[in-house]
C-alpha cells in the first residue's frame, strides 16, 4: 500500500496551524489543493471547535466563500478559511456582512 506524501500546500497549512496552537482532529484530503479539516482553536472558554476549509488557489470570489461557509454550517460548525491567495474585496465585504462567525486566514 503506497502511503500519500503531504503536498508541500498540506504541510504549510499544518505547520500554519500548528503554530497557531490550533489542534487538528481530523482532515479530509479532497485534492493536491484542497483540505477539509475539524480542529480545536484554544480560547479563554476552552477548546472550540471549527471546520476548516483550506484551499490552494490566487484568488477567492463571494461563491467560494459562501460554499466552505455552507459545508461549516452543515456541520454546525463556524468556519475558518485558510488559503495562500487573497479574496477579493468584494468577497470580504460579503463576508463580513453575511457569513457571520466565518473567518479567512491568509498563509504569507
Amino acid at each position: 500500500e503506497k502511503k500519500e506524501e503531504p503536498t508541500d500546500f498540506e504541510r504549510i497549512v499544518i505547520n500554519f496551524l500548528k503554530k497557531k496552537e490550533i489542534k487538528i482532529l481530523e482532515k479530509k484530503i479532497l485534492g493536491k489543493k484542497e483540505f477539509n479539516f475539524l480542529v480545536q482553536v484554544p480560547s479563554t472558554l476552552g477548546d472550540l471547535s471549527y471546520f476548516v476549509k483550506a484551499r490552494h488557489k490566487k484568488s477567492f470570489n463571494e461563491g467560494d466563500l459562501l460554499l466552505a461557509f455552507t459545508e461549516g454550517q452543515n456541520m454546525k460548525l463556524p468556519t475558518i478559511f485558510v488559503s495562500s491567495g487573497d479574496i477579493t474585496k468584494k468577497a470580504n465585504e460579503y463576508m463580513t456582512k453575511n457569513l457571520k462567525g466565518m473567518s479567512f486566514l491568509r498563509i504569507r
